[in-house]
């Protein structure tokens, strides 16, 4: 399995050399008599820099499967989204929260019966819930293509 995340050049090797500096830390420091916390300050100087000032994105995912129970095939699932400007809501956050919410749902239903933490993976194992989020998906008009194939 492999999972990529776009960033601009140089990004990763910048925000691990802030890490290893304590920009980052929860423990207090003593400056100038003032007791401050490394990672808030951080933020409040980093998040106007970073923020491009456009919202927009896009989201492209793609996983394959081969093979089940000892047979030949393959499944193919597809999402290309984009930032909604009307409701403006980024395409990272459409494909966050509405598959959270519709488990989220799914539970205040009843329909899913395991206790405690239960992984994504082991929520769509159940066909009927993976159809119900897949459904929502679609409502929220977030595509997703199925392809399978039998080679």
């Amino acid at each position: 399995m492999y999972e990529f995340t776009l960033r601009y050049p140089g990004h990763a090797d910048m925000m691990n050399t802030l890490r290893v500096l304590g920009f980052f830390d929860r423990r207090k420091v003593s400056v100038n008599g003032f007791e401050l916390e490394p990672r808030t300050v951080s933020l409040a100087l980093l998040k106007p820099a970073m923020s491009l000032g456009r919202p927009e994105d896009l989201l492209a995912l793609k996983v394959e499967a081969e093979g089940k129970n000892g047979k030949k095939g393959r499944m193919s699932y597809r999402i290309l989204d984009y930032y909604n400007s009307r409701r403006r809501v980024s395409a990272m956050a459409r494909t966050t929260a509405y598959p959270c919410t519709s488990v989220a749902l799914l539970v205040g239903m009843k329909k899913v019966k395991h206790r405690g933490v239960v992984t994504p993976e082991k929520i769509a194992q159940d066909q009927s819930h993976f159809r119900y989020v897949l459904s929502r998906l679609r409502q929220k008009r977030v595509g997703v293509q199925i392809k399978a194939s039998d080679s």
